[in-house]
């Protein structure tokens, strides 16, 4: 069984996308009724009607426990007080049917965050239907698919007369316009719930009464100011964002508001006719990303980022606010729709490569690289000298981007370690990403990050980083000391330094390094097997493998150091985890030759001075015990070896 919500306005043909493909109204009737999928209206509320299938309030009834949670009283117009939002209502939904295979939304604002739900648009619906991706048993699979399955006319129909209303009339609006909902007389509590019930639509008309009379006003955005609402002694207002750009945004009294519509159908395209200029259209493609960011082409805005063959060298003050505007609506569109802005890779390429002030082209590869890392790869060589920039957003963009394409394929960050170790070592808020990017580009090529090494040193030894990027920084040189154990030598007493951290990340990363330095250099390690014995006998599990076999490493070349741990490495020969018991014979069985031969002998090394110290046949009884009685065979193997050293030191008796 597959759940489907769908959404109206502008993916139902009833109201559909002007440049897109619609699910027919058909189609989800006869999900609805003739299949045993469950079918559910999430946007305009129409859509429940004209369908006959269970809407929002139809949805929230079954959650009686949670009804006045979600919508509140039912007001004196028949409206509920409140609305749960789009994505809550998808919650809601699914937990009626936690025994579907599949859950689908339908809709032209992007969902697919959220969990558990496969989102379409419905231009993309529909052929995905008739493929079968969907589901193989709906009764559209095998329907012809024109022109390779989509319907992408991306040219705007034909106006009247090819200019805007000359009256102020918005996109939305006008001979051209659809109305989809209307609400007189609003409060602010009905108003709220109008705007919820209608988020998304392209934009909004205005009626309001004024000394000079009644005015129309045509906005992209209505937004209500929750604080006027709760100041009694002030009228309630609503936040205007006007589609024209000539105008500023500004604020109304609900009180003063005679109707709302809210109105859709004709390309948001449209706009540009309010601007001659490439200037005036990018900002009001702009205005329009802040608002309705899947309504904007971009296509469009591509076209705003060309230089036409007449600029003049070095461009005009008014081409570069055409660029950073264009530049500004692509980034607002990115973080909405960042697979969409696959195109303007090129152009983002050349505008941070020609600079000075990209910041927007950095952020929007950022976004890009973190939905499609392979396709913003090939152009890293123009993201990496942003890791240097003046600008910290600018730093920051680019130290992101470069840890998308890390995570993805490390070996696409290779060329930019030197940059990114520049960030590591400057700090701010950039050094995290920085550390993180050369963590993940340390984990398959230690060798590219060996020259960096001492950088990565200094953030560990930095008490004001954080615990996250001190284990970064760790992990990172960790990878590198694996290879080259000598680099990790100059930075041993600094890591040892948070083998007392209360994080257990860190702690096991600081004490795994200091084991690949004791691998060639045990006798720096020497001196810290106090510190690795407190650790050995930590409720960590890690922790104690860790610990265990660095106290193995030293013991074997420094035995006479290694006895400092020789109670705790006892204690934990009964530890749970079986790399623990085995480490821990191993080590005993090279430290016991320093011991006392019994509790009443002089022994020849510093372990005799301390009385506390458990004398050689102890420790060798001990092992024997583990050898007969451990279940593990590495263990009592383990052991058994260890006593044949004990032996082979002790010489014929």
């Amino acid at each position: 069984m597959t759940v489907f919500a769908f959404d109206r306005d502008w993916t139902v043909d009833v109201n559909p996308h002007p440049n897109r493909q619609a699910v027919p109204l058909d189609w989800v009737r006869t999900l609805a009724h003739e299949t045993a999928h469950p079918v559910y209206a999430i946007g305009n509320q129409d859509l429940a009607d004209e369908a006959a299938i269970p809407g929002v309030v139809d949805i929230v009834g079954k959650h009686p426990d949670d009804w006045g949670a979600w919508l509140g009283d039912k007001r004196p117009d028949g409206r509920y007080e409140q609305f749960p939002q789009r994505r809550e209502r998808l919650a809601l939904i699914a937990e009626l049917h936690p025994e579907a295979s599949d859950y689908v939304v339908v809709d032209d604002l992007d969902l697919s965050d959220v969990d558990g739900w496969d989102h379409y648009h419905a231009w993309e619906f529909v052929p995905a239907v008739k493929r079968g991706d969907v589901h193989p048993g709906l009764p559209w699979v095998g329907e012809p698919l024109p022109d390779g399955g989509e319907q992408l006319d991306d040219s705007p129909p034909p106006t009247d007369n090819g200019s805007a209303d000359d009256s102020g009339g918005s996109p939305t609006a006008g001979q051209s316009g659809l109305v989809i909902a209307t609400l007189d007389g609003p409060d602010p509590a009905s108003l709220s719930t109008f705007l919820d019930e209608h988020d998304g639509v392209p934009g909004y008309k205005l009626t309001i009464a004024g000394d000079d009379g009644r005015a129309v006003q045509s906005c992209y955005d209505l937004d209500v100011i929750d604080c006027s609402v709760d100041r009694p002694e002030s009228d309630p207002l609503v936040w205007c964002t006007p589609v024209r750009e000539t105008e500023e945004r500004f604020h109304a009294s609900i009180d003063d508001i005679e109707q709302v519509t809210a109105v859709g159908g004709t390309p948001p395209d449209l706009v540009l006719s309010y601007g001659e200029r490439p200037e005036q259209r990018a900002r009001v493609l702009r205005r329009l990303a802040e608002d309705h960011p899947h309504a904007v082409r971009v296509p469009a805005v591509l076209s705003l980022l060309e230089t036409p063959d007449d600029a003049p060298p070095g461009g005009t003050d008014e081409r570069h606010s055409c660029i950073a505007e264009s530049l500004r609506a692509l980034s607002l569109v990115a973080a909405e729709r960042p697979a969409d802005c696959v195109p303007a890779l090129p152009a983002l390429e050349r505008v941070l490569r020609e600079g000075p002030a990209a910041g927007d082209a950095v952020k929007t590869m950022r976004l890009v690289a973190e939905a499609r890392p392979a396709d913003v790869a090939a152009r890293v060589g123009a993201v990496v000298p942003w890791l240097t920039a003046e600008e910290t957003f600018e730093r920051c963009e680019a130290t992101r981007c470069l840890v998308a394409l890390a995570e993805a394929a490390p070996t696409d960050a290779v060329d930019a370690v030197d940059p990114l170790a520049s960030v590591a070592r400057d700090g701010g808020p950039c050094r995290p990403y920085a550390v993180y990017a050369l963590s993940c580009v340390a984990a398959e090529f230690p060798d590219a990050v060996e020259p960096v090494a001492e950088t990565l040193g200094g953030v560990v030894a930095d008490d004001a980083a954080s615990d996250g990027v001190r284990s970064n920084a760790l992990s990172a040189l960790g990878r590198v000391v694996g290879e080259h154990p000598g680099v990790g030598v100059p930075v041993v007493d600094e890591v040892v330094s948070l083998f007392d951290s209360d994080t257990a990340t860190p702690r096991n990363n600081a004490i795994g390094l200091v084991g690949d330095v004791a691998k060639r250099h045990s006798d720096v390690v020497a001196s810290h097997v106090a510190a690795l014995a407190g650790a050995v006998t930590d409720d960590d599990t890690t922790t104690q493998i860790n610990a265990s076999v660095t106290l193995a490493r030293v013991a074997e070349d420094a035995p006479g150091h290694a006895t400092v741990a020789a109670n705790e490495l006892m204690t934990v020969l009964e530890a749970d985890h079986e790399e623990v018991r085995r480490n821990a014979c191993r080590a005993l069985g090279q430290l016991a030759a320093a011991l006392p031969d019994d509790a009443g002998s002089d022994g020849e090394t510093v372990a005799a001075d301390d009385p506390g110290n458990p004398d050689r046949a102890t420790v060798a009884a001990a092992l024997e015990h583990r050898q007969q009685a451990d279940e593990a065979v590495a263990v009592s193997r383990a052991a058994e070896q260890a006593l044949g050293r004990i032996r082979s030191a002790e010489g014929p008796r």
